[in-house]
């Protein structure tokens, strides 16, 4: 039973999907605290002047979880599907998946974590992932670092951890061995596709290829 782990982040790149592809049970970890700037509340776009970030505005303290981080402004989830509108109108796709993506991400919720979690189940649907889908908050642990990851895959069941090659950084992979769990690394390069606006930009939100590729996405995501 593989299991990956990570923080729900707001359409996130390509790589994040491949990663559920290769696990049995994908953890969102929504009780962790809040990274400011970075891939929790914004991703880049294509625009017709390059890539761009869509950032959705946050109300947050240094010690907030992103289960407890809430919006700074009021309908700013309309401001998004103008942006959207506005750079992806005339893509092959848009229309395939505008309708439903809008209605999910104009879904009350109650915090970025919630919002994040329901535009990340409803885009693994459209790409057919396979793996089950888990929150850490549902879970409980009170330990921190690898000893959290190590807890949470023990409390469910998993016989070995996912992990991306940024892990290695600081992560200890010894531990996980010495509570009898595997261990694996992935390796993930964005693939290069047809967009619009001119030459590719790797590693764009995954609506970008979405949005160009439609059905196609999930082969060219796993290059087959």
């Amino acid at each position: 039973m593989r299991v990956a782990i990570h923080q729900p982040n707001y359409f996130p790149w390509s790589g994040y999907f491949y990663k559920m592809f290769f696990c049995d049970i994908f953890v969102f970890l929504d009780d962790v605290q809040y990274s400011k700037n970075s891939f929790i509340n914004r991703n880049r776009i294509k625009t017709p002047n390059g890539a761009s970030w869509l950032t959705v505005p946050v109300k947050a303290s240094m010690k907030d979880k992103i289960n407890e981080v809430t919006f700074a402004k009021k309908d700013w989830q309309i401001k998004h599907i103008k942006t959207l509108d506005g750079n992806y109108a005339k893509a092959p796709y848009y229309n395939k998946y505008r309708e439903e993506l809008f209605a999910k991400l104009t879904e009350p919720v109650s915090n970025l974590a919630e919002l994040n979690i329901n535009l990340l189940k409803v885009i693994a649907k459209w790409l057919e992932v396979p793996c089950q889908f888990v929150l850490s908050s549902e879970i409980g642990s009170n330990q921190t670092g690898d000893d959290r990851l190590i807890d949470i895959i023990l409390k469910i069941g998993g016989t070995s951890y996912l992990s991306g090659r940024g892990g290695a950084k600081y992560q200890d992979e010894n531990k996980f061995l010495s509570k009898g769990l595997g261990f694996q690394y992935y390796d993930f390069t964005p693939p290069l596709y047809s967009q619009l606006w001119g030459e590719s930009i790797p590693g764009l939100s995954i609506i970008d290829m979405l949005f160009n590729c439609g059905e196609k996405s999930r082969d060219i995501l796993l290059n087959k």
